[in-house]
């Protein structure tokens, strides 16, 4: 009998260690889904990435983490898991990637990743503010895939030679060349438009000037 009370707590014991939890919890994605596109900025003035997530564990879900392109963007706990972060204009024109890492009570941990594909648009306001003459002046925006923007774009204005214009260009790398209404060229150059801003064309002794200002979003 003696020998009975001694095995019987330890086939407690061994049962016990069998049952323990070793199921990592399981993470879908509802939005944004794997290869989605999603628009912020002034073309449908959002500023927000909602990320949202749907986390099961069959015991309890402890807490996850969301990550964009490996910067951490807040810890969650409890049942629902969405983040409102602030992208417009932190983050730019492109790919990215969400990573979420779930741990439930028991310390088991799993990760999931989603590509996406984000499209920023800017306000550009410009400005042209010439007393020297009465010229129109054309002003063409070319963007191409090489620049950064996965999309070519071409964007021509004519402006008199006092105006005020406000164009939305997609996040990128622009060639911008001006010239007046003889063909003759006043600017070229490139500008990377990776928030908003104002241009303003001006002469300076005979020289053409182009100002370029970021602006408060």
């Amino acid at each position: 009998m003696k020998r009975l009370w001694v095995i019987l707590p330890l086939l407690f014991i061994l049962s016990c260690e069998d049952m323990k939890d070793t199921t990592p919890p399981n993470i879908s994605f509802i939005s944004p889904t794997n290869g989605s596109h999603i628009e912020i900025g002034y073309r449908n003035f959002e500023t927000e990435l909602n990320i949202q997530v749907d986390i099961k564990d069959n015991e309890q879900v402890l807490k996850a983490e969301c990550f964009i392109d490996n910067i951490s963007y807040g810890v969650k706990s409890g049942s629902t898991f969405n983040w409102k972060i602030d992208a417009y204009p932190t983050l730019r024109q492109g790919n990215h990637i969400i990573k979420i890492i779930a741990e439930d009570i028991n310390n088991n941990k799993s990760e999931s990743s989603i590509n996406f594909i984000l499209d920023v648009y800017h306000i550009i306001r410009i400005e042209s503010f010439i007393l020297e003459t009465n010229d129109d002046y054309t002003w063409t925006f070319t963007n191409s895939a090489e620049d950064g923007n996965n999309s070519f774009t071409y964007e021509v204005l004519t402006l008199t030679a006092i105006a005020y214009e406000s164009i939305v260009l997609k996040d990128g790398i622009y060639k911008l060349v001006i010239r007046d209404e003889s063909w003759r060229l006043a600017i070229s150059g490139k500008i990377d438009f990776a928030k908003s801003m104002d241009l303003r064309l001006s002469i300076s002794g005979n020289s053409y000037v182009l100002e370029v200002k970021n602006r408060d979003n």
